[in-house]
């Protein structure tokens, strides 16, 4: 049974927030396991603090562009407070856009590409 494709007791339906956010959740709970090296993992425990980290920032884009079995692609939203054009404006500071999802290519390619300059 793959992630996310759990069946539940009754008819097939819809998943609630409550239940994705867990099963997000619970999924990156299993991937710092598997960076750190436990269970299954083919990951070396006495790896460097860094590669881990760095290995477990990847996943984490991975399963946000939904290249994870069984887990959708999830949008990332800018949300800044309502106050923050404003104010920043009056600071003569930039400041970011309301509901821009940042994530409209893959995170995870662009992370390499940032991290490897």
């Amino acid at each position: 049974m793959a992630f996310g494709r759990k069946k539940l007791p009754g008819p097939p339906r819809e998943y609630t927030a409550e239940e994705v956010r867990e099963m997000f959740i619970k999924h990156i709970i299993a991937m710092i396991g598997y960076w750190n090296g436990e269970g299954n993992s083919n990951v070396n425990p006495n790896e460097s603090s860094r590669y881990k980290m760095e290995g477990l920032v990847h996943s984490i884009l991975v399963t946000i562009d939904g290249g994870c079995g069984g887990i959708p692609a999830f949008d990332l939203v800018c949300k800044p407070h309502p106050d923050d054009k404003e104010y920043l404006k009056s600071q003569e500071e930039d400041w970011y856009p309301e509901n821009v999802v940042i994530n409209d290519c893959q995170l995870h390619d662009l992370y390499n590409a940032i991290i490897r300059k």
